[in-house]
């Protein structure tokens, strides 16, 4: 899960190995893609209720720096139709059914984010979900103190479903 909690169960995708965009996929990793895309869309759906998925590519932050070096990474950002209940705490997505807004700064507590995490862990061990290994896609914790050899906040994994939050980085 991304530290921002704007849309609840937004994951960032990192793709392992450096692409600078999705053209430079392979064709045997934009199938894996696909797969990833479909199961996340269904832990999404079973764990939390989302009607659909918002995903995003759009690397412009990258561009901000004087030597752009951009890394292929994906937002997924759960949409709903109806509010949703972590605890006791009630979430409603007032702009479902038009584009996200870039500059929502709604954030969930602490204790809804642990919740979430557990859900989503409970789910893809049940199910037995696990990433194609070719290619390792990963989510993204924004705010770590990362060796210097990874670039742009990436964690290495090793094939792994890897959900982060604020007090550490989880491997599933």
């Amino acid at each position: 899960m991304a530290d921002e909690q704007d849309y609840i169960g937004r994951c960032i995708l990192v793709c392992n190995r450096h692409c600078a965009s999705l053209s430079e996929l392979t064709i045997e990793e934009w199938g894996e893609l696909g797969e990833i895309v479909k199961k996340t869309e269904l832990c999404m759906e079973s764990v939390l209720g989302a009607e659909m998925c918002n995903w995003s590519c759009l690397m412009n932050s990258f561009y901000k720096e004087s030597q752009p070096n951009p890394h292929l990474h994906i937002h997924v950002r759960p949409r709903f139709r109806k509010p949703v209940a972590i605890n006791e705490n009630s979430y409603s997505d007032e702009e479902f059914g038009h584009h996200y807004d870039v500059r929502k700064n709604g954030q969930i507590s602490e204790k809804d984010r642990e919740t979430i995490y557990h859900r989503m862990k409970k789910f893809i061990r049940k199910h037995k979900i696990e990433l194609p290994k070719s290619i390792k896609w990963i989510c993204r914790k924004s705010k770590m103190n990362l060796p210097k050899n990874i670039k742009h906040s990436c964690i290495k994994s090793i094939g792994s479903v890897i959900i982060s939050n604020r007090k550490g980085v989880y491997v599933l």
